[in-house]
């Protein structure tokens, strides 16, 4: 019994550790702005989801280093299409914004993810993690595609 529990606890570790690697494949943090500034800037990632993929799932999260008079948001375009625009508006909670599936009408299987700072009324940069989620039809994750890569970085 001791040798069954062992192995169900090592092949539960790994389906876990296997998880958390595949919802990281789509996961993207950076910093907006400089510490000596009040400008608002933007940060532009492109990721590649595959000819399988349907929409792309975002969200976005302020981290550190925070800015308190500034919002962090993200938004899609693939094609002719864009998503809304999605703003995380709760500063220091941890929690991360609304997501959305942006579904564009026509264009690649290569989409640009878009984040952006406000301008702020006190200097510094904001941290953020953007979360992005290839979709099949079927709400299913692609395994399709690469990692996102940053394109634009201010």
């Amino acid at each position: 019994m001791k040798n069954v529990k062992k192995i169900m606890s090592v092949v539960f570790l790994a389906s876990a550790l296997s998880y958390t690697s595949a919802v990281s494949a789509h996961t993207a943090e950076g910093v907006l702005g400089k510490s000596t500034s009040k400008l608002s800037a933007t940060d532009v990632w492109k990721v590649d989801c595959g000819p399988l993929a349907k929409k792309l799932f975002l969200q976005v999260t302020d981290t550190a280093p925070k800015n308190a008079s500034s919002l962090v948001s993200v938004m899609g375009v693939k094609g002719d299409s864009a998503s809304v625009l999605i703003t995380d508006i709760n500063e220091g909670d941890a929690k991360p914004s609304a997501g959305i599936n942006f579904k564009p009408t026509i264009g690649r299987d290569i989409y640009t993810v878009i984040v952006t700072k406000s301008q702020s009324t006190n200097t510094g940069s904001q941290g953020y993690l953007v979360t992005m989620h290839c979709l099949d039809a079927n709400n299913r994750h692609t395994v399709e595609g690469e990692e996102p890569y940053r394109v634009q970085n201010q």
